[in-house]
């Protein structure tokens, strides 16, 4: 999984890994998208399960973590 973003001068960052395997299409939920300005990123794994992970504004990311339907007790989860 790879990612590539613009500064506010327009600038592109550069490819980076986000590293992981997916199988399916990655997609951004905009349901999930909240006042804080996060986005969350969703793939289907290797072992079937969806993953995600969450950009903050600052630019970093979380660690994939599992969907709330396998871990419902995670950060993230409702």
């Amino acid at each position: 999984m790879w990612t590539n973003w613009t500064y506010p001068d327009g600038s592109w960052n550069g490819w980076e890994s986000l590293g992981g395997w997916v199988k399916s299409r990655v997609d951004v939920d905009p349901q999930q998208k909240t006042s804080d300005s996060l986005i969350f990123m969703w793939a289907t794994g290797k072992d079937d399960n969806r993953w995600f992970r969450v950009r903050y504004p600052s630019g970093s990311w979380t660690d994939w973590r599992v969907s709330c339907a396998v871990e419902p007790g995670g950060q993230f989860c409702p």
